[in-house]
């Protein structure tokens, strides 16, 4: 471990020294020749001299523009995809596996060491946050049914732009202890016209590489999917309903088939991402402006559970939002009002709600499915879970105001975001297992018994239930971008309370750039932050009807079963929220950025302390298990960025980024059960690992947290028709953890013993290529071509050896006119 810290001491001197270089030594690159002063005429007319000056860079600011989402490769076509460009945002390990090709479902990101879900992503600058289960989509057919941080999937066809916030993030945005991601709808254009897409790709076209490529394609399980067919479309149609008034009216759609084995043949499961949009603009004047945009988003996944038939269940992520907004520029500044009103909908439809487990013994009647020793039958039940919200915002920006030798731009605001969420267990759910054969066994009328030939032991119940919450998240902000000479400072504060947790949070934000020679060429910043996330609603939600277990025995002389006995009831749940601390980030940034070679050069640090993290932990007592949400969770992230873009001229642009990091934590995610106590005999604030005995939190992180990432991006047109973009990512290797048993030292003292599991360094280089096919008047046909992991990489991404899915073709074209 002291190897470890001194090898990332050394890395990170290397990486302050070349940003001192940057910051100060660049200068040599920015010395212009004064130009020639021409000859007086008397015919000329000379002006004023106008001094111009560079717009600052915003450290910890990254936008993505209309034309840059346009050029960039993609296999989900979602916001957080694009992101990858950008080498301080970190993404899931199962995005790109050979394992899933046919997975439409956007990727997780991690921002400056925090959870998924502690991500803020709106939409229109209103929140689209899944407060409901956010820990991803999972195929098992019980549980809640769960869903990523993104409540919405919004296709990139339908943005205009999206700013990402890493660090130094102004007061204006809140609940969030990672960063912020805000897309724009696009607005309806001036002309009248539409675009049409659409694309392809399959198994056929992919190289896929999993461990055990026999298994593979004898899958039963939407974990490994040897064949799929994807197909994107989307149109689009501007309409100018008056010089004044325009309407843009969408659609998109992403669908995949994936057969899998079902029993003895093929099923097809499908997973179908749409979104319908509709968007009206009325600009008053030219000061004054309002909109209306309505957003719906159904998400529908097949599935069943291989070895059991009657198994088949559908997932449902069903969302909508309706959004208004008005703008109006003043003289004092300008004024934004929004407010909008969202449902998202996490919904599990099953065949049945009893699951059975058989054996297959020789002569039973049970022969079914692929496991050896058991048949299994049924499912277990409808559930759902909807959230409902009202947001509403207004903020107002002065204009530049001049106090003495100061200059200040005031920006301040409030913002309700009130949310209703809700859970149903809609059936009773019984399962029946710890199958017996017996020839002379009677049906007692009370299930899991075939007459004559087998029973069940053991059974479980679930009864019906449901239940709400609702919040309130209520906050206030305020901060001064203040000018003094060569220094700027942009102090700020966010109040916020929010009913749940009944907690009231104070959130400073301080900001400072200082411009070395006057002219916006070369900066030096320093920031310091507190942020506050939000609430999960599903802590409130789990206070859920408990899981009973009953055994009964046979009387092997009459065949006669007993009535079912109770044993014990485990998964009750105590959450405490109104005695839980809102969990925080503490951050402290330095930068630099400096014009270089015509373009910005930048370099920053990053230190955040997670604190107060929801985790849960486990208390056993007896026979019974509860499970008791606490704030023990903590995560610790440090990481240097270098960054370099440049516009080469109109058809050409560039981009490299290269981020080194390092994070310790010591929970996986808000629903991980491994922060377990009251076991007898067991030390939880230890364990052990790689030989020795470490702290808890010591531990690697096992996702999120690649050591080194590199992006590099280029874009050119050539021949007036043809567009290629490159996107290149590199991606160190990283140590995850698996489980083994424990450890007992010589007091008899039991630890949890964890091993390395290792995955590979991985680059990636993915194309896109549009060629212009056709042109006329202002009709335009283009043929697109996408080849990912053009190079065909062959990196291990998971622990049980998988690799990167291989070299992978999409065709399409788009038709605009």
């Amino acid at each position: 471990m002291k190897r470890k810290r001194r090898h990332s001491k050394r890395i990170r001197e290397a990486i302050a020294t070349l940003a001192l270089i940057l910051a100060f030594s660049a200068t040599g690159f920015a010395q212009e020749p004064q130009a020639a002063q021409p000859e007086k005429e008397d015919n000329v007319i000379v002006l004023d001299k106008v001094e111009v000056k560079a717009a600052p860079h915003e450290q910890g600011k990254i936008v993505i523009d209309r034309d840059k989402l346009d050029k960039l490769p993609s296999a989900t076509g979602s916001i957080t995809e694009s992101l990858r460009i950008q080498s301080d945002i970190q993404f899931d390990e199962s995005f790109g596996s050979s394992l899933q090709g046919g997975e439409i479902a956007p990727p997780e990101i991690s921002i400056s060491g925090a959870k998924p879900y502690e991500t803020r992503f709106n939409i229109d600058g209103l929140g689209i946050n899944n407060y409901i289960s956010p820990e991803g989509f999972s195929n098992s057919p019980t549980g809640f049914p769960s869903a990523p941080a993104q409540s919405m999937f919004i296709d990139t066809d339908l943005i205009d732009s999206i700013k990402v916030y890493t660090s130094n993030i102004p007061a204006k945005y809140g609940s969030f202890t990672g960063g912020v991601v805000d897309a724009k709808i696009r607005d309806p254009k001036k002309k009248l016209g539409g675009k049409l897409s659409a694309r392809h790709t399959r198994d056929k076209w992919s190289n896929q590489r999993p461990n055990d490529n026999d298994d593979f394609e004898l899958s039963s399980n939407p974990e490994n999917q040897p064949f799929f067919s994807r197909y994107d479309g989307s149109v689009s149609i501007d309409v100018p309903l008056s010089e004044s008034t325009g309407a843009l009216l969408g659609y998109t759609i992403q669908h995949s088939t994936i057969p899998l084995h079902y029993m003895d043949d093929m099923k097809d499961q499908y997973r179908a991402n749409e979104n319908f949009l509709a968007k009206l603009v009325h600009d008053f004047d030219s000061e004054t402006s309002a909109d209306i945009s309505f957003l719906y988003n159904p998400y529908k996944a097949d599935n069943f559970t291989a070895s059991s038939k009657d198994s088949e269940y559908q997932n449902y992520k069903n969302s909508m939002s309706l959004a208004l907004g008005f703008e109006k520029k003043l003289d004092l500044g300008k004024l934004e009002l929004r407010a909008g009103y969202s449902e998202t909908e996490n919904r599990r439809e099953a065949e049945n709600n009893v699951h059975t487990t058989w054996t297959k013994l020789h002569g039973t009647s049970t022969q079914w499915g692929n496991e050896t020793r058991n048949a299994k039958e049924g499912g277990f039940g409808d559930s759902e879970t909807t959230q409902k919200a009202f947001s509403s915002s207004a903020d107002f920006t002065t204009t530049e105001l001049e106090l003495g030798p100061t200059t200040h731009t005031f920006n301040m605001g409030v913002s309700l975001e009130n949310v209703f969420g809700t859970y149903a267990y809609l059936d009773d759910r019984t399962a029946y297992y710890a199958p017996k054969n017996s020839s002379i066994v009677k049906d007692n009328g009370q299930g899991g018994v075939i007459p004559g030939e087998q029973y069940t032991m053991l059974k479980s119940e679930i009864d019906s239930s449901n239940g709400s919450a609702n919040m309130n998240l209520l906050a206030a902000y305020l901060d001064d971008t203040l000018t003094f000479g060569r220094l700027t400072l942009r102090p700020g504060l966010r109040v916020s309370y929010d009913d749940l947790l009944e907690n009231t949070n104070l959130e400073p934000r301080l900001f400072t750039s200082f411009d070395i020679l006057g002219d916006g060429k070369y900066t030096l910043t320093a920031g310091a932050n507190r942020y506050y996330g939000a609430p999960i609603m599903s802590y409130a939600l789990r206070d859920m009807t408990p899981t009973t277990y009953y055994m009964r025995t046979l009387n092997s002389s009459t065949g006669e079963l007993s009535d079912w006995r109770k044993t014990r009831t485990t998964g009750t749940k105590e959450y405490n929220l109104g005695e839980m601390d809102t969990p925080y980030s503490d951050e402290i940034t330095l930068g630099a950025s400096a014009e270089v070679l015509g373009g910005i050069a930048s370099f920053e640090y990053v230190n955040r302390k997670h604190r107060d993290q929801f985790s849960t932990s486990i208390i056993r007592d007896g026979g019974d298990t509860s499970y008791i949400l606490s704030n023990q969770g903590r995560t610790d992230y440090e990481g240097y960025t270098l960054k370099f873009a440049k516009n080469i001229n109109e058809n050409h642009w560039v981009s490299l980024s290269a981020t080194y990091s390092e994070k310790e934590t010591n929970f996986a995610d808000y629903a991980d059960q491994s922060l377990e106590s009251g076991i007898a005999g067991y030390d939880f604030s230890k364990v052990y690992y790689d030989g020795e005995l470490i702290n808890r939190t010591d531990l690697p992180a096992e996702a999120f947290n690649r050591p080194w990432v590199v992006a590099f991006v280029y874009s050119g047109k050539f021949f007036d028709r043809l567009t290629f973009t490159n996107t290149t990512r590199f991606a160190s290797a990283m140590t995850t953890l698996v489980k083994k048993g424990k450890y007992t030292d010589n007091d008899g003292v039991n630890y949890y013993k964890y091993e390395k599991s290792n995955i590979d360094q991985l680059v990636t280089f993915d194309w896109q290529l549009d060629y212009e096919a056709w042109k006329y008047k202002n009709q335009l046909l283009t043929l697109n071509l996408s080849v990912m992991n053009v190079f065909d990489a062959t990196s291990i991404v998971d622990r049980d050896g998988n690799k990167v899915n291989g070299r992978q073709f999409w065709a399409g074209a788009t038709y605009e006119f």
